[in-house]
């Protein structure tokens, strides 16, 4: 299995409109950053590549 960290909110937010969603949301040791946790799948492949079409 392959991982994805996330750590914009707004990148968790187009992911979420796609219904995807993340595995865990944590906070990184050294810097307490947050980020969320997804398995790539090819649903995620998909989600990402609409959202960089339309980044566009």
């Amino acid at each position: 299995m392959n991982y994805f960290y996330c750590y914009d909110g707004q990148m968790m937010r187009k992911l979420q409109d796609k219904h995807i969603r993340y595995i865990t949301r944590a906070l990184t040791i050294d810097k307490h950053q947050k980020f969320w946790l997804y398995e790539i799948t090819d649903e995620f492949q998909q989600a990402l590549e609409e959202i960089k079409r339309t980044q566009k």
